[in-house]
């Protein structure tokens, strides 16, 4: 986009110094009059505007003082304002002063044009200023991928001179209705147009709209050319701006706040949840329609902060993500009666500009409600209680600005001097659903306050705590590990206890899952299982008991009791050949009995092994002989998936069958075949599933001693 205003300007300028051929004397520039009685046309006075892209038309106003034996000359320049002009056309005065310029190029570039006026002897009276037309380029704003447009034009008026406006009208190539979609002053000569609802799915092509400018005063309205280009609306709203974000301190549900986006084709909104701000895989929790500016989320995490954003989405469902995470604050509480405090904790709540205030802790205790001012800097606080009484605590943060105040979740906890437990005892690791492993707390449910730090550590590694779990009214806690790979990898567990006032007492035994492995034998037709021990039970291990399940059965029975000092078991499998050759095993250690009178019972993984399929297929048939029938003896495969045909060899299907047990009889119709080569094709899949294909040659021989 080319040559600048001032550039114009200079070259108008120079225009009217040099180029015009004029013959009298009398000539003043840029719009002076050149004798006592005419006044010159000045640029408002003519209209220049392009038709049906190929012409200019051209139209002026009767010069003040024209004798009515005048007349007027018209003088166009394409595309170079200081080159030769043409001497387009003659109009005497009383004739319309209209003229439509068919040889312009108003597609191409600027076409310049002047006016001269005459009296009846030839005696040149003015010469008007020079007006171009109006010359539209056109592209896409760069970064908006092809979704806004950027328009620009020069300016008519070579002097800068203009009072008017230019108008902006935009329609769909191939419309005839086109709309005006904005107005500049007369001193702007760009516009960006941004094109929302143009909607453009994947693989289609992008959607032509046609442009066209206008400078309009009160004298005419005249035209650019049309120009077209393709776009697409692929821009999303701007991201919304969060107000507040909270915790319904008495329902725990999370809300966001936010101020409505001013975009026009705004369509909803989507409110995420981001687990985890550092790896943030967003969680979809809801949509809502444009006109609404908050959001009640009923699934929040009772455990720790929620962290939300808000997404914006246009009809053609853009967005552009979000700018910021809005995280809710978390109240923690350790309670220490054994010094009547209570520890408070929280994060800082961020997100308002204008910063915090202050901290208000409301404080209920069944008795009182008390309300603490904390600084807008503190991040914890020591609160003194009474013992023997039940507290409830939330926190509210104020702002410095007029956004609504955050509020935290409800603490809620018991100042009851905490007993101490007598023992507790892991009573089993076991394996679930071959991915996650199950560890069962025993414990002496008469404590008070008591916590439990979970601590794993892999082979050849150093404990590392999971989890801290709080005391049960139950006698077993249950704790499930998803971080684990419980078919390759044995894990060791054990507890640390602390009492009610943060005291360790003691840890407990350790817990050892089992891993199963399975594999074939070196003998042939053998499957071997192999496991580690379960470790440790305060009497050890009771027996070993194996389960298997066979690839046609639908669930696991006990196979073989084994005893506590072994490791591994093998069986010959040919006596399965007739079923699908799948195996799967599991081991279960069963506890001694122990002190607690609670038997464990630890679980292995389960692992599944595949004989190879065992098929023999002969390559010859004597029809009336005795071998006069075709047909596989075939081991471990799935008989479901069987399916046999013979071809001759011209392609032609002579025989088909998904019975194993059915053999070709070497006819064809009823028919015997002739002696010749056919090809036999196979088709059966393995225990696991996999497909097999077997084809060959089948060579057909009649018994003539028959």
């Amino acid at each position: 986009m080319k040559s600048t205003l001032l550039t114009k300007r200079v070259n108008k300028e120079l225009h009217n110094l040099v180029s015009r051929k004029l013959s009298f004397s009398l000539i003043f520039i840029s719009g002076l009059v050149t004798s006592g009685f005419c006044q010159n046309l000045s640029g408002d006075e003519i209209c220049v505007s392009v038709e049906d892209q190929v012409n200019v038309r051209v139209s002026w106003a009767e010069a003040d003082g024209m004798p009515a034996n005048g007349y007027y000359k018209l003088f166009r320049s394409n595309g170079d304002p200081l080159g030769a002009y043409d001497d387009v056309t003659t109009i005497d005065v009383g004739d319309p002063l209209d003229w439509l310029d068919v040889p312009a190029t108003p597609a191409t570039g600027q076409v310049y044009c002047y006016i001269q006026g005459f009296s009846g002897a030839d005696d040149l009276l003015f010469t008007s200023d020079t007006v171009s037309s109006i010359f539209l380029e056109l592209g896409a704003v760069a970064g908006t991928l092809n979704s806004a447009a950027e328009l620009e034009w020069n300016s008519p008026f070579l002097n800068g001179s203009g009072n008017g406006q230019f108008n902006i009208y935009r329609r769909e190539e191939g419309e005839i209705n086109e709309t005006l979609i904005g107005s500049v002053p007369a001193a702007e000569t760009t516009y960006r147009d941004t094109l929302y609802g143009f909607c453009v799915a994947p693989g289609e092509d992008l959607v032509s709209i046609e442009y066209r400018v206008s400078y309009q005063n009160n004298t005419c309205e005249m035209f650019s050319q049309y120009l077209s280009d393709a776009f697409q609306d692929l821009l999303g709203p701007v991201p919304p701006e969060v107000e507040t974000v909270l915790i319904d301190p008495f329902t725990g549900d999370a809300i966001i706040y936010w101020y409505p986006v001013a975009a026009p084709d705004l369509e909803e909104y989507l409110i995420q949840q981001i687990p985890n701000p550092n790896n943030p895989d967003a969680i979809n929790i809801g949509f809502v329609p444009a006109g609404t500016n908050e959001f009640e989320y009923g699934d929040a995490s009772p455990t720790g902060p929620n962290n939300l954003v808000v997404i914006a989405f246009d009809g053609c469902g853009n967005d552009l993500s979000y700018e910021d995470i809005y995280t809710t604050m978390f109240l923690k509480w350790d309670y220490t009666q054994c010094d009547q405090t209570a520890n408070l904790s929280w994060n800082p709540y961020e997100g308002w500009e204008e910063g915090i205030e202050l901290y208000r802790l409301h404080v209920n205790n069944g008795i009182d409600d008390e309300i603490i001012e904390i600084g807008a800097d503190e991040t914890s606080y020591e609160l003194e209680i009474t013992p023997n009484l039940e507290y409830c605590i939330y926190l509210e943060a104020v702002s410095n600005g007029n956004q609504r105040a955050s509020t935290s979740n409800m603490a809620c906890f018991t100042t009851n001097y905490p007993s101490v437990i007598d023992y507790a005892y892991i009573s089993s690791v076991s394996t679930v659903d071959n991915q996650n492993l199950q560890i069962n707390l025993l414990q002496d449910s008469t404590g008070i306050g008591t916590t439990y730090e979970l601590y794993r550590r892999r082979q050849g590694s150093q404990y590392q705590q999971i989890t801290t779990l709080n005391q049960s009214t139950q006698e077993l806690i249950t704790y499930t590990d998803t971080d684990v790979d419980p078919q390759n990898t044995i894990y060791t567990y054990k507890f640390r206890i602390f009492d009610g006032c943060g005291q360790e007492l003691f840890e407990t035994n350790t817990g050892r899952n089992i891993v199963l492995n399975a594999r074939k034998g070196n003998q042939e037709l053998e499957n071997i299982a192999e496991w580690n021990t379960y470790a440790d039970w305060e009497e050890g291990a009771l027996e070993y008991r194996l389960l298997r399940k066979l690839g046609s059965e639908m669930d696991y029975s006990e196979h073989e009791i084994l005893g506590n000092d072994v490791q591994n078991y093998s069986e010959n499998v040919e006596d399965f050949m007739e079923d699908e050759g799948e195996f799967c095993y599991q081991i279960i250690a069963v506890e001694n009995e122990n002190s607690y009178g609670v038997t464990g019972i630890s679980e292995s993984n389960t692992v599944c092994l595949t004989q190879d399929p065992l098929v023999w297929i002969p390559n010859a048939i004597v029809i009336n002989g005795a071998n006069d029938v075709f047909k596989p003896v075939a081991g471990f495969i799935d008989f479901e998936s069987y399916e046999m045909e013979i071809r001759n060899r011209w392609g032609e299907k002579l025989f088909a069958s998904n019975d194993v047990n059915d053999g070709w009889d070497g006819t064809f119709k009823g028919s015997p075949v002739r002696e010749d080569m056919y090809l036999y094709i196979i088709v059966y899949r393995d225990g696991s599933g996999k497909s097999y294909v077997k084809q060959g040659p089948l060579y057909v021989f009649l018994d003539r001693a028959k």
